[in-house]
């Protein structure tokens, strides 16, 4: 299994592009590794928060960057669960992720990622937090993945063969993370291929549907605190 960089779309397989366009939308341009499914791997090694289930395509993408020399650190905020005819929402330990983050980056780093926005300082990941509740959200990704040998570090969005970036997971990188922070889409396709694409892309990390999406979510935050304050009134 090699690894194919590939800096120019239109000249990647048809494949690539489809896939590369799926889980963007469009939102954002930033590095795409998409991996047949086909030699994937499961692993059999316990998760680093036993109370949050991990989707087979975390497991399958959490194996991958095991396999090829990194740490993986979970940050997604919180799983659902049915709990009889009720959802329940899952909520991973805030202090045992703030002690994984803090071990991986610098004190600046450490505060510039729980300090970005009123909300995340109350959750280190916007841990029960309405994401009506504030201007404009966003969702962290689902990986913080650090190199053994270096320890360097990356932020991984997991995507499986029909998923689709979100415009918070966007808004995430867009607008929240320093550029120096280095992020990437893990992509699986049900597709027989052997090589890793990474696909790297250069140009703005806001794509051309960002701002018109953008917009949408200020407008829907709108209209959500005037029927607050409508049914405060009542």
């Amino acid at each position: 299994m090699s690894l194919i960089r590939i800096d120019t779309l239109e000249e990647a397989p048809d494949f690539i592009q489809k896939c590369y366009a799926r889980v963007t939308q469009g939102l954002i341009y930033a590095p795409v590794r998409i991996v047949s499914r086909k030699i994937l791997l499961e692993p059999s090694t316990p998760t680093a928060f036993k109370t949050l289930p991990w989707d087979r395509f975390e497991r399958e993408a959490r194996f991958h960057y095991e396999n090829d020399g990194f740490e993986v650190i979970r940050l997604e905020h919180f799983a659902s669960q049915m709990v009889g005819d009720e959802r329940e929402k899952v909520f991973a330990d805030p202090q045992l992720l703030g002690t994984h983050l803090r071990r991986v980056l610098s004190p600046a780093d450490y505060q510039t990622y729980i300090s970005k926005s009123a909300a995340i300082q109350t959750a280190i990941a916007l841990n029960g937090i309405d994401p009506k509740l504030y201007s404009v959200s966003f969702y962290p990704p689902d990986f913080l993945v650090i190199n053994r040998n270096d320890r360097s570090f990356k932020f991984v969005e997991v995507k499986g063969p029909t998923d689709k970036l979100r415009f918070r997971q966007a808004n995430w990188y867009v607008n929240l993370i320093p550029t120096h922070w280095d992020y990437e889409i893990f992509a699986s396709v049900n597709r027989q291929f052997d090589d890793v694409f990474l696909c790297t892309p250069t140009g703005p990390r806001a794509g051309e549907h960002f701002a018109a999406s953008y917009q949408q979510a200020m407008h829907e935050v709108a209209e959500f605190r005037t029927m607050e304050q409508r049914r405060r009134n009542v």
